[in-house]
């Protein structure tokens, strides 16, 4: 490949007056590759806005590469321009004073850590071109509020948001098939949550601790909610479960104490060990007809929950499934 070289005179590399976006392409490097150019990195001394050209030397500006801006402490706003297909790994990780992010309409894919503890930037609108959001792509972006998910996303990786601690409003569009592990983990100022209708998986602790979350509702392509996924939900307070559900994990909704209602849809065979473990609000629980085995611990320290009515479908009660001061009676006519 062929290097770009760094630009600018000296003069210009002392002066110490913030660069604007008319000469940050002097303070870029870049190598040409069959596909386009590639930025690998950015002057330290570079401050304040950075407009990322679309050509260098004549060449489409199609990726920015591994760590090619990170910690750029000094870098404060970012505009990536169309042509850029990749944000690649910890492309922008860890430039603490980034407020302000501008992505182009041509990017595919966040790779891992691209934004990771960016803690100023405020708002992301990710565009409907990308296809995957990384692992960890903006994990522990503290500041982030503001959070438009594009309608071609088809994978949240793990840990991508997770540590978001004031994101307060997540709409995941239907083109989502599966939000990873962690996903959205810690994000504990999230009390709006809208998932999209093509989600086939939620994994492990994906929303884990989220605790200002006061309504769920798992859309019915939904088929395994992970383990520990909805765990100390503790405001969580309306959960409606989708009719395609097959398995809710261990753990899933555990220690959501101020779940009040819980509907296990016909689709359930098993419910699975502290699926709902210390659910102190629990008083009402309808369980479905398609229920065959209820494992150890799944409702128990449950202490509002009085009485359950089993389906006659059930063929396995764990022992300890239920606390001894549940009134159990088995419904015949299911």
């Amino acid at each position: 490949p062929q290097d770009g070289a760094f630009g600018g005179s000296d003069s210009l590399k002392s002066d110490a007056s913030p660069k604007t976006t008319d000469d940050a392409s002097q303070y870029l490097t870049w190598e040409i590759t069959e596909r386009g150019a590639r930025i690998i990195g950015c002057d330290e001394e570079f401050e304040g806005a950075m407009e990322i050209p679309s050509h260098l030397d004549g060449a489409a500006v199609v990726e920015i590469g591994k760590e090619a801006f990170s910690k750029r402490y000094s870098l404060t706003s970012v505009a990536i321009p169309d042509s850029v297909e990749v944000v690649g790994e910890d492309a922008f990780a860890g430039c603490d004073w980034l407020n302000e992010l501008r992505l182009g309409r041509g990017i595919k894919k966040i790779e891992k850590r691209a934004f990771a503890e960016c803690i100023s930037l405020k708002s992301v609108a990710i565009p409907d071109s990308v296809e995957v959001v990384g692992e960890t792509a903006f994990y522990r972006c503290y500041e982030l509020e503001e959070l438009q998910l594009g309608a071609g996303i088809k994978k949240i990786e793990k840990y991508a948001f997770r540590g978001c601690s004031s994101l307060n409003s997540v709409v995941i569009p239907g083109s989502v098939e599966v939000v990873g592990e962690e996903a959205f983990y810690d994000c504990d100022g999230l009390n709006e949550l809208r998932l999209g209708r093509g989600i086939k998986k939620i994994e492990n602790s994906a929303f884990l601790s989220c605790s200002s979350l006061k309504s769920v509702v798992v859309p019915d392509s939904v088929e395994v909610v992970g383990e520990w996924a909805f765990s100390f939900c503790d405001e969580l307070n309306e959960l409606r479960l989708g009719r395609g559900i097959k398995k809710i994990e261990r753990g899933a909704f555990s220690r959501c104490r101020s779940l009040k209602t819980v509907a296990i849809p016909d689709s359930v065979e098993v419910v699975v060990k502290d699926a709902f473990w210390k659910c102190s609000g629990l008083e009402e629980l309808r369980l479905g007809r398609g229920v065959k085995k209820i494992e150890k611990d799944a409702f128990s320290d449950c202490p509002s929950l009085r009485r359950v009515v089993l389906p006659s479908t059930l063929e396995a009660l764990a022992r300890d499934a239920f606390d001894e001061r549940v009134n159990l009676d088995v419904d015949d006519e299911r």
